[in-house]
């Protein structure tokens, strides 16, 4: 596992929690490799320097360069004994690795107090602490290492780094290092069949192109609305299904639609979802609060609404749909928690979706999740809200049930896209 001067966010007990490395892992700062753990920073033994100061997984320290080839003086035309000074951490000054002996302007050969013959060129020119005085290789959150030029080159490197977000505009942004994938409390399972079988999908669902708006919707894509039927033939009910893709560089958080229109070929308005935001995963901020509004790069949900007052006739006319896009874009950290869909069941009665927590820390689930019933090919058919039937709290590897009594659903199914959103426990 990666970890190397930085620090995991887990959620345990309702916050997050600062942890070096993964429970259970032998620490990876060793006294026998002259590494020296201060709490949550490591740092080398005194006369010693990490063997590869650009390598954050290396907890390796070897002794300091004396810069002079086989003697323990220092070369530099000066003799000026040790480096580093105090025993400090040697790094880079420019990025690179550290020349030995780089205190002087080495170009002496050896003529001062130090007892080595002083052979060595010595040819680097510079200070020894490396970028932010040395606080790049101690893994240190400042505002130098913090900063929006990245001095320490932590951005995009499977590292997340979210407590530089303490740091606010000040910092680099490692939005895609602590949330990549997103996908954590949802998904597609497939099992029983279910539904009355009264409609056919043809006389359930009508497909309508959408248009989206907003400062950033070309980052979005969402071609196709499903406009479903509530319930009967005669019903003047629209269920409104949108799936959405993220195509952002970056993870994105209360993405919300602030409202969902339906119009005819006349762009007449034929029904209306208010302000409503995106089913999407959970991601959680620096102080602990989980958002299950996010989507990472490349991932995908649904907006969902239902106009119980739509036009009659609709399914006749509805002609496309429009949908006003806005959203944040945060420091949001994968939860520990996972909880996935596992199981789906169904009988006369009730319809039950199996969830199952395949982290690394309890969550503790949401009251009622949304399942999309879908067809063979993934076509959205309708949708329902489900309550919580099993535990709220969900220890890792222990199951919680989303269960639906009587679901109104006058097609046939055995498939559903089921969300289940949590916090911390």
């Amino acid at each position: 596992m990666d970890g190397h001067r930085w620090v995991l966010w887990a959620v345990v007990g309702g916050g997050l929690s600062l942890v070096a490395g993964c429970p259970g892992e032998e620490d990876p700062c060793q006294g026998a490799n002259h590494c020296v753990r201060d709490g949550d920073q490591v740092r080398c033994e005194n006369g010693y320097t990490w063997e590869d100061p650009d390598d954050r997984n290396n907890y390796v320290c070897v002794p300091v360069g004396d810069g002079d080839g086989d003697g323990d003086g220092d070369g530099d035309g000066d003799g000026d004994g040790d480096w580093p000074p105090d025993g400090g951490v040697e790094e880079p000054s420019d990025g690179g690795a550290a020349d030995s002996g780089s205190s002087g302007d080495g170009d002496g050969d050896g003529d001062g107090d130090g007892d080595g013959d002083g052979d060595g060129d010595g040819d680097g020119d510079g200070d020894g602490e490396g970028a932010c005085g040395g606080e790049c290789g101690a893994g240190m959150y400042s505002a130098c290492t913090c900063g929006t030029d990245d001095p320490c080159g932590w951005q995009d490197d499977d590292v997340c780094d979210i407590s530089c977000s303490q740091f606010g505009q000040e910092a680099f942004y490692d939005g895609p290092d602590c949330f990549p994938t997103g996908g954590n409390n949802q998904g597609v399972i497939a099992g029983d069949s279910f539904g009355d079988g009264t409609l056919t999908p043809e006389q359930m669902v009508l497909e309508v192109p959408v248009t989206l708006y907003g400062t950033n919707a070309a980052v979005y894509a969402a071609p196709t609305a499903y406009l479903t039927r509530i319930s009967t033939l005669d019903s003047a009910g629209m269920f409104i299904i949108v799936p959405i893709t993220s195509q952002a560089a970056v993870p994105v958080c209360n993405l919300r639609a602030a409202n969902i229109t339906v119009r005819d070929d006349a762009n007449n308005p034929l029904a209306v979802e208010g302000a409503t935001y995106v089913r999407g995963s959970v991601g959680v901020l620096p102080n602990g609060a989980p958002l299950s509004t996010c989507l990472a790069s490349a991932e995908s949900s649904y907006f969902v609404g239902i106009d119980i007052s739509a036009v009659s006739g609709w399914f006749d006319t509805a002609d496309h749909a429009e949908v006003n896009l806005d959203e944040d874009v945060l420091w949001v950290a994968q939860p520990a928690a996972q909880l996935v869909p596992t199981a789906l069941t169904a009988s006369d009665t009730n319809l039950t979706v199996t969830f199952t927590n395949q982290g690394t820390a309890a969550a503790g689930a949401q009251s009622q999740g949304l399942l999309i019933f879908l067809d063979d090919s993934d076509r959205p058919l309708g949708f329902t809200y489900a309550d919580l039937s099993g535990p709220s709290t969900v220890a890792p590897g222990q199951t919680t049930q989303l269960v639906e009594l009587n679901p109104l659903f006058h097609g046939q199914a055995s498939k559903v896209w089921a969300q289940l959103s949590f916090g911390g426990t």
